[in-house]
């Protein structure tokens, strides 16, 4: 074998020879592994069928053309497999001739792998900006509860102190009262802000998560109106025994419970369940802050309207509500995000318009 034919035989791209009919001249082997044809399948083959025009460069017929001279070097195109996938291309020409007649080299590169790998990054650079968005959000919504709670310590504490010392049937006790229960929706308020933020104290026992489902669902049946089923039956189902404080975990399926319930206007169903999963390093690779190992996985699922992707995105921020002025404070899903990370968990949602949502714990 000559050195040409050692290099394009050894060669990992594709070296792809064209007449000036745009026909396939010559292909190596790295051509029928990367295009998915037999060698014999792409002589004569017209090279717009391996890199159509529509699918890349506007001017990539012209550069496949012999008189077009000039040498091209990393043009990105997308490539047809003969199975019809598409794959990332990058091309490089040059232009020669043999015994008088000119011929276009193309050089193509697979590049699905760098492709591939610079999607992983910009994901990653995206989970963690939003990690850190909420970390920063956390940090100060914090620092604000825990000092607006001790003002209203002293708030409240005077409060109850005036009301002691004023006459039963005395107007002021009533304008006192209604300071007094301002004050502790105040105090009710900067509560969940400390959730969201991690600074609570929780007090983790060993608990069994379908025990704690079968306790809440009459409550959660209470809260929802009755043209929305729910199903939350644990009968026979197996122990899922974590280290929680049962008490935040309930709010946490309150919360989602309630948060249901609104996309469900003309009623539907709410589903919660409990089960035993696995996290491998292939899911958690992706995911900031997470570890490999022995998960319990509640899911909490409804068949409303769905959100987008823009309310996704936004959707645990404190204060962020998609409910009319007046109508919500827009921290039920902070505090169950903070919870959440609290236990050193994780929490996902799936979601798209017209198709319901799925809280996966």
């Amino acid at each position: 074998a000559t050195s040409y034919q050692v290099i394009t035989d050894t060669a990992q791209d594709a070296i792809i020879k064209i007449d000036r009919r745009n026909r396939v001249n010559f292909a190596n082997p790295a051509s029928v592994r990367i295009f998915g044809y037999e060698s014999s399948e792409l002589l004569g083959m017209d090279i717009a069928l391996l890199m159509p025009e529509s699918l890349g460069e506007p001017r990539l017929r012209e550069l496949y053309r012999p008189e077009s001279l000039e040498p091209r070097n990393g043009v990105i195109v997308k490539g047809l497999r003969k199975d019809r996938t598409l794959i990332p291309l990058e091309l490089s020409f040059a232009t020669h001739e043999i015994s008088g007649e000119t011929f276009r080299t193309c050089f193509v590169r697979d590049v699905s792998s760098r492709t591939r790998i610079e999607q992983e990054r910009k994901q990653l650079e995206q989970q963690l900006h939003a990690s850190q968005k909420m970390e920063s959000i956390g940090a100060l919504t914090g620092g604000i509860a825990h000092d607006f709670n001790n003002l209203l310590v002293a708030i409240l504490g005077y409060t109850d102190l005036a009301i002691g010392t004023a006459e039963e049937d005395d107007e002021l006790t009533d304008y006192l009262s209604e300071i007094k229960q301002a004050g502790e929706r105040a105090a009710d308020m900067t509560q969940k802000l400390l959730a969201f933020s991690r600074r609570q104290i929780i007090e983790p026992t060993l608990i069994d998560i379908n025990d704690l489902i079968d306790g809440i669902d009459l409550m959660i049946n209470r809260l929802l109106p009755e043209n929305i089923e729910v199903d939350a039956d644990t009968e026979g189902q197996e122990k899922l025994p974590v280290m929680a404080d049962s008490g935040q975990l309930e709010q946490v399926l309150i919360n989602l419970a309630v948060n249901a319930r609104d996309p469900m206007p003309q009623g539907g169903s709410l589903n919660i369940k409990a089960t035993r999963e696995i996290l491998d390093g292939k899911f958690v690779k992706d995911k900031t802050y997470a570890k490999e190992g022995e998960y319990v996985a509640i899911r909490v699922s409804d068949s409303g309207t769905g959100m987008s992707e823009d309310i996704r995105k936004r959707i645990f921020e404190p204060f962020f509500t998609t409910k009319p002025e007046g109508s919500g404070t827009g921290l039920g899903l902070a505090v169950v995000f903070g919870i959440v990370k609290q236990h050193e968990g994780l929490i996902e949602i799936d979601s798209q318009l017209g198709t319901g949502t799925i809280f996966t714990i």
